[in-house]
């Protein structure tokens, strides 16, 4: 390797979902597969926010964690 250089490569992406549970999930998706397919990459999340198409509103997501299944909205009818 003392050959080759290493560059850092800053990427900003649009994800699209329903809620911010699924595009959280969508993003870390995307964030696997970078860093499966790319050795050492160590690709991380730095900010993850929902801007309205043609807007400037913006709202940074406090929690930009993978989510887990206990994080899911879940829209089931209560048993009783």
């Amino acid at each position: 390797m003392a050959d080759t250089n290493r560059y850092v490569v800053k990427i900003e992406a649009y994800v699209y979902g329903k809620d911010d549970y699924h595009v959280r999930m969508k993003a870390h998706k995307m964030l696997d597969k970078i860093n499966a397919d790319n050795l050492n990459a160590d690709a991380e999340i730095k900010e993850l926010g929902s801007q309205p198409f043609g807007t400037f509103k913006y709202r940074e997501l406090e929690d930009f964690s993978r989510p887990s299944k206990l994080d899911e909205p879940d829209d089931s009818p209560l048993p009783f």
